[in-house]
């Protein structure tokens, strides 16, 4: 063993916390190094990290590669070694175009919510870079456990755009309250985090989660944490990353419990890619921007994309007629870490058997309903469309994912939401229902449009969702049992309807109420 081992294990055992003598923002010791936090921004007994890097920048040679631990500056002592600013969120990773086509808003009836969900989606790459692998943390080590049980958060948005630094994603309020720690981080997405060629490591962007979990569990008692309770929950494209986890790393899972949000599961229509889809697409952007072909020695493409700028890449990814944009470079089959027959595979629990949470939304394709209109009005995908996109990607695979879980004896809760709340609906319309992604931003107590008052019901019904989370990760087995939630059996009145007619409870009723058959 070396010497900087030993001292690094020392420095670590000072600068774990002790409840009460913590300093709000205090540099905490890591291999990264060391980090200094701040005050969050509404709660100044919350402490905040940003900007922490978790891998060596992806650049160059490490382009298209997996990723690597962010070596630091082992070679020095603590004491010379250069600081980590952690009061500044780290660069987005580069982004895809999400919705194709120039967005039309007159006569659409978007709310001030809608408006600046659309800005969202059209924000462009302005803060983005492919040094971009850093993660986040809140805590409040000063109260509650010693060792607090840790929540690590997988951003969605389709596998294409997204980022921890989303203001959706801001864990101050949750933190505050439930007395655990929230962490983000950022991923690699479209063609950088899943490029397809066949001779390239692919699922990359699944990679950088898993090292991401491993930072984890090696950090976070420097912050208060138990990385004996690790909780890995995802939405959307997010919940995704969390259920391909959940198949990928069996033997050596990490996580205590796992939860899926607005649930994309392996098991819905949003199939990994083919393997010949996933070249197809390579091949085309390889084309376009290196003129080189497939019969190119792959060495000399690689050697070419790693040489063009990030621009000149995410230019070349192809952008589908679909009114959702790119569908490019999504997760695709590597006989590895991502596989091609889920079904198999769950039916016959060859997935982490750790507590599950998952839940959708009342109607999941309301938001993407609502843009598409925006962004290719004509596009005429129509209502009853819809209607079988929700069924076969959200409410029956997230079904019978909680059916092949719970039918090996492992604790699963599932939930529906149906929350209506005017300051959040996308639309003027007098009613709307619970649409993709806003079980989030009630989780998160986050607002989408600051300053705009929230509902008194919804600011309950918020703190009652961030207490059943917290209770989900400090007990996973039966946290949610002692916060009245009922196991779930898809034969008895155990889907809870959270937000049902906009109260606080659980609503329990049998999960053919909510759940529907697939159609495939």
């Amino acid at each position: 063993m070396k010497l900087s081992d030993v001292l690094f294990g020392a420095i670590l055992c000072i600068s774990a916390p002790v409840r009460g003598e913590w300093t709000v923002g205090q540099g905490v010791y890591t291999p990264s190094g060391l980090v200094l936090g701040s005050a969050a921004s509404k709660l100044p007994s919350v402490s905040v990290y940003r900007g922490i890097p978790y891998a060596q920048p992806p650049i160059g040679e490490l382009r298209f590669a997996a990723p690597l631990p962010f070596s630091g500056n082992t070679h020095l002592p603590f004491s010379d070694s250069p600081s980590i600013d952690g009061t500044k969120f780290g660069a987005s990773c580069p982004v895809s175009s999400y919705f194709a086509g120039k967005p039309v808003t007159k006569g659409k009836g978007l709310s001030a919510a809608g408006l600046a969900t659309l800005a969202q989606l059209t924000k462009g790459n302005n803060d983005t870079s492919e040094d971009c692998l850093t993660l986040n943390v809140w805590t409040k080590p000063q109260t509650g456990e010693e060792k607090k049980a840790v929540v690590i958060w997988v951003h969605g948005k389709g596998y294409t755009t997204g980022s921890s630094s989303d203001p959706v994603y801001d864990g101050q309020f949750i933190v505050n309250e439930q007395d655990i720690i929230l962490v983000t981080f950022n991923y690699r997405m479209n063609i950088f985090g899943f490029p397809g060629s066949y001779l390239n490591t692919r699922n990359i962007g699944l990679l950088d989660q898993r090292l991401a979990v491993e930072w984890v569990r090696d950090n976070i008692a420097g912050f208060g944490g138990d990385p004996a309770r690790i909780t890995l929950i995802g939405d959307s494209a997010g919940a995704g990353l969390v259920d391909l986890y959940s198949f990928a790393y069996v033997d050596d899972p990490i996580i205590s419990s796992m939860g899926l949000l607005s649930g994309t599961t392996s098991l819905s229509g949003w199939d990994p890619d083919s393997l010949p889809k996933a070249e197809r697409d390579w091949n085309s952007v390889t084309c376009d921007i290196c003129r080189m072909g497939t019969e190119t020695d792959f060495a000399k493409v690689i050697a070419c994309m790693r040489n063009k700028t990030t621009a000149e890449i995410t230019a070349a990814i192809p952008i589908t007629t679909n009114p959702y944009g790119s569908k490019s470079f999504f997760p695709n089959n590597d006989g590895k870490t991502v596989f091609s027959d889920y079904y198999e595979l769950a039916r016959t629990g060859k997935f982490i058997k750790v507590p599950l949470l998952i839940g959708n939304t009342d109607d999941e394709t309301a938001y993407h309903r609502i843009m598409a209109d925006v962004f290719a009005p004509s596009y005429g995908y129509g209502q009853t469309n819809y209607d079988n996109e929700r069924r076969n990607y959200y409410t029956c695979p997230a079904s019978e994912r909680a059916r092949h879980t719970a039918d090996l004896g492992v604790p699963t809760w599932r939930y529906g939401y149906f929350g209506d709340f005017k300051d959040a609906r996308l639309t003027t319309a007098a009613h709307g229902r619970a649409y993709h992604g806003s079980d989030v931003l009630l989780i998160f107590g986050t607002e989408l449009v600051p300053g705009v008052k929230q509902d008194a019901d919804e600011l309950k019904l918020a703190k009652y969702a961030r207490g059943a989370v917290a209770a989900f990760a400090r007990n996973p087995k039966t946290g949610l049992k002692t916060y009245g939630w009922p196991q779930y059996n898809p034969k008895a009145k155990s889907l809870v309807q959270l937000g049902k007619d906009n109260k606080v409870g659980t609503f329990a009723v049998t999960p053919a109420a909510f759940d529907t058959g697939c159609l495939y």
